[in-house]
Formats: structure tokens, sequence, C-alpha cells
């Protein structure tokens, strides 16, 4: 378990998620995937600035619940 948040911990990783998730993307031309690639680059920035794998997770988790989250008022 020591070694997956280890490895969560690096900024490599989410920039790898991202970059398959881009891959999807382009090949499929899901739309609802640039919001998700936009958090995962987000949670690699956290994972570079803090160092903390705990604060990355977090990142993408809230990114990714704010694309699948409707507005107020758009439900």
């Amino acid at each position: 378990m020591q070694k997956l948040f280890k490895r969560l911990g690096e900024s490599g990783t989410y920039g790898g998620i991202a970059a398959i998730l881009y891959g999807l993307n382009e090949l499929f031309k899901i739309k609802e995937l640039e919001p998700v690639i936009t958090a995962a680059q987000s949670a690699a920035d956290a994972a570079t600035v803090t160092g903390s794998p705990m604060m990355a997770i977090g990142a993408l988790v809230a990114g990714v619940i704010a694309v699948f989250v409707p507005e107020k008022g758009n439900k």
C-alpha cells in the first residue's frame, strides 16, 4: 500500500493519466473527457507543488466530481 501512495505522489502518474485520457478523447471524440483531462493535470500540479499524494488525489477527485455534478438549476 505504501508503494501505491508513493507512486501517487509522483506528478508523472497524473501526467500519464492525462495523456491516456487525451488519447481516448482524440480517438473517440468524447467531449466530456476534456474537463477530466484538466482535472488530472491539476492533480499533477498539486502533486508537484505539495509532494503529497493525498493532495493530488483530492484535486483529482474534486475535479472529476465537478465535471459530473450538474450546476444549480441545470438538472
